[in-house]
């Protein structure tokens, strides 16, 4: 077997694990209840929602900022829509959740994300359900129910269920489905690694790692 198909093949399996772990990894949440919803939207019988202004703030669909500054005086408020960022690194604009798009320097916000966040520094939310692309860094701190992250640097997140791809190295402290980085480290879980290095728990080896 070639090297490349043994490469296809680990990616497969990977994105099988991912499936088959399913979306819910709050190991805190009873086995088949179903996540909460976002902030701001309440259920209205079945599976159907409708969004209220959220508790937590104002809710806005377009979000523009020149550096640190919301415009138009969107400071504090949650982007259910787009938002176009000129944030530098550090610097929030006071957004607290982002539900849908955000993309431009860098993205970090004081809340959750769901969607697609794509900056060209880095990424920063607390729970995150989705695809981030950041030029440096990805990090969620929180439960991710379902993400892929990729980066030239660095991928981290607490509880991720999906894909980490870095081209330095990954961290994952609970981790379901696949790691592909220079580096690759994991605590628990269940998925595949492929790397220079691979690291779940104490056990560590190259190439190719088990995370379980």
């Amino acid at each position: 077997m070639t090297v490349k198909r043994s490469m296809m093949t680990c990616v497969v399996m990977g994105i099988a694990l991912m499936a088959a772990a399913g979306p819910d990894m709050n190991p805190g949440r009873p086995s088949g209840v179903p996540p909460p919803l976002p902030a701001g939207t309440v259920p209205m019988g079945g599976n159907s929602v409708v969004a209220q202004t959220s508790h937590d703030g104002p809710v806005t669909p377009l979000a523009i900022t020149v550096l640190e500054w919301g415009i138009p005086f969107s400071r504090g408020w949650n982007v259910y829509g787009i938002r176009v960022n000129t944030c530098l690194p550090g610097w929030t604009a006071g957004h607290k959740d982002i539900y849908g798009i955000d993309f431009g320097v860098s993205g970090e916000i004081n809340g959750d994300a769901a969607g697609i966040s794509c900056n060209f520094f880095d990424n920063i939310c607390n729970d995150f359900g989705g695809i981030q692309v950041g030029g440096l860094y990805n990090r969620i701190k929180g439960d991710a129910p379902a993400a892929l992250q990729v980066t030239f640097i660095h991928n981290r997140a607490d509880t991720v269920n999906g894909i980490q791809i870095g081209g330095i190295w990954n961290v994952a402290a609970r981790l379901r489905g696949l790691q592909i980085g220079l580096i690759n480290r994991a605590e628990i879980g269940a998925g595949l690694q492929i790397g220079l290095w691979n690291e779940c728990g104490a056990n560590g080896s190259p190439i190719l790692g088990a995370v379980f």
